[in-house]
């Protein structure tokens, strides 16, 4: 679906468990993602936020922690993705990358 949303807020935050547990996952384009709380994933291939599309703006002022195989702080697929961080990427994993 094209076009979302998301907002975590300063007091929000979302936690995941498990394979494959992303803590926002945005399929289509033009979906749009501003973080200024904090998302924390522990297991493999568990990105923080997986967007898989063209043209999706990702945010982050907040905190972004991955742990696991493959645990990608933030991942981006397709064309023309906007990405900008002023605030904190950390991964834990093999092959882990923040973006």
């Amino acid at each position: 679906v094209d076009g979302n949303t998301v907002t975590v807020t300063e007091t929000g935050s979302i936690e995941t468990t498990g394979n494959f547990a992303y803590g926002i996952s945005n399929r289509g384009n033009e979906n749009e993602t501003t973080v200024s709380g904090s998302i924390e994933t522990a297991g493999d291939l568990a990105d923080g936020i997986s967007n898989r599309g063209n043209e999706n703006e990702t945010t982050v002022s907040g905190r972004i922690e991955t742990a696991g195989l493959g645990a990608e702080g933030i991942y981006n697929e397709g064309d023309s993705n906007e990405t900008t961080v002023s605030g904190r990427i950390e991964t834990a994993g093999d092959v882990a990358d923040g973006i």
